[in-house]
């Protein structure tokens, strides 16, 4: 009853294994990605006296950060979602241009880890301001009182 005749060998694949593989690693991914931290982690200075940060969709900044090990500053710069180390300061101004070129107003926020000392953030002052920065704003935030 149940036999074929003349059925012979059939080479057809075992997808459920496959489809077993699939579903765990979705799994696995939709765990992970929430934990994955989307940004540079810049610990801000608190500030009494602030307004409302604008649309980071439509901001350029650039982040200075204290690398854990050394213990030097790390540079990026963020474009609409988009962030990019800088390895060397003087590579700030053409990256810093390439950002500014599509929008409208030359505005350029600093996000700065609030263990920076003034001389590394004078020296990017100097960079973002020869490329012809109108609007320069310093990220905080904002205090408890």
């Amino acid at each position: 009853m149940g036999a074929e005749i003349g059925g012979g060998v059939k080479s057809e694949p075992n997808v459920v294994p496959f489809c077993d593989v699939l579903l765990v690693l979705l799994i696995i991914f939709m765990i992970i990605t929430p934990m994955v931290a989307s940004g540079v982690v810049v610990r801000l200075p608190e500030a009494l006296h602030t307004t409302n940060q604008p649309e980071p969709s439509n901001m350029v900044y650039v982040g200075i950060a204290i690398d854990p090990v050394t213990k030097k500053p790390r540079y990026y710069i963020s474009n609409r979602g988009k962030i990019e180390e800088i390895k060397i300061l003087d590579d700030l101004g053409p990256k810093l241009a390439d950002a500014l070129e599509t929008l409208p107003s030359k505005v350029v926020y600093i996000k700065a880890d609030k263990e920076i000392t003034f001389d590394v953030i004078s020296d990017v002052l100097v960079k973002i301001r020869s490329e012809g920065v109108e609007v320069l704003g310093i990220l905080t935030e904002k205090a408890t009182e």
